[in-house]
């Protein structure tokens, strides 16, 4: 396993957000599962908020991603990390449709001023046809066993139950607020589940340097990009442009989140994303703009001050 360590708390700062709006139906998917929310934490409205969320990475992502039917002689078992309790689960012969990822949520106490955890989940066993193995391997995504690529089943991420949120009922408004962006830390876990600081494909990018060499990346910060020295995020303080704008922000996959501050995808976070095997396509034509004043099991972690 693979544990890198986020996301801590500063003073206030200001930001401006761009968000595609009017897309048509994306061949991408995150389907999110709150079976394991036995707490209640995930109320309608915070629900919503993620589907906000959702919304971000299925208006540009365009993968392909073959579907996983178990039946007949075709059985597979999922792992993760059980959000709620930390514990690995496993679940039995899993439907996950095509273009689909299927990510497991919940709160717990996760202590240390983490705000969340989360990563891409792994595969205990599997039987069957060639066709449902490869669907369980690399989704119909050629370069997964080169690392040119990266196509999970999915995975999990756990909330703190125990932060001061803030909860944005409508992210497309401007508005001040308190506590820590539930909206920005959704944002930058969902990033590290597809891979971003725990991919295979991310891992054979980066040199000796702790820096990250992916060609698309390179090209939008203009060099070798600075990560960590865990390699799982980018440096702290890295600034890159926010979409369709030329106003730069801290990237949202760097290893902190100022409080009462939003962060967004940044363009090198997007870059990222190509460079692990992501379809990406150009940014929505319509945006609102608003300001503010098998697989290794792997788990990224967000925190505050």
């Amino acid at each position: 396993m693979k544990w890198t360590t986020c996301l801590k708390g500063f003073a206030a700062a200001a930001a401006t957000y761009v968000s595609g709006t009017g897309q048509t139906e994306a061949a991408f998917t995150l389907e999110f599962d709150y079976s394991y929310d036995a707490g209640g934490f995930f109320t309608p409205t915070r629900r919503t908020l993620m589907d906000s969320v959702a919304a971000v990475f299925q208006a540009r992502i365009q993968d392909s991603l073959s579907a996983i039917t178990p039946g007949g002689s075709d059985h597979w078992a999922v792992q993760f990390y059980n959000p709620v309790d930390g514990s690995l689960a496993t679940v039995n012969d899993v439907s996950i449709s095509a273009g689909t990822l299927k990510v497991y949520l919940g709160a717990r106490n996760l202590g240390g001023g983490t705000l969340g955890v989360g990563g891409y989940g792994g595969v205990s066993s599997g039987s069957g046809s060639g066709s449902f193995i490869s669907a369980i391997n690399d989704r119909g995504q050629a370069g997964v066993a080169g690392n040119t690529d990266f196509a999970p089943w999915g995975g999990s991420i756990a909330f703190s139950s125990t932060a001061t949120w803030y909860f944005d009922t409508d992210p497309s408004t401007t508005e001040s607020f308190a506590g820590s962006d539930f909206y920005s830390v959704a944002l930058h876990e969902v990033g590290h589940l597809l891979g971003i600081g725990t991919a295979l494909s991310w891992n054979a990018q980066i040199n000796g340097s702790h820096q990250f060499t992916g060609a698309n990346s390179v090209s939008e910060h203009g060099g070798n990009v600075p990560l960590e020295s865990d390699d799982g995020h980018f440096q702290e303080g890295l600034t890159s442009h926010i979409l369709g704008t030329a106003t730069s922000q801290e990237v949202a996959l760097d290893p902190t989140l100022t409080t009462i501050t939003r962060k967004v995808l940044t363009d090198l976070d997007w870059a990222a994303l190509q460079d692990i095997g992501w379809q990406v396509v150009p940014e929505p034509s319509e945006y609102v703009l608003f300001a503010l004043g098998g697989l290794a099991l792997i788990r990224a972690y967000r925190r505050k001050a």
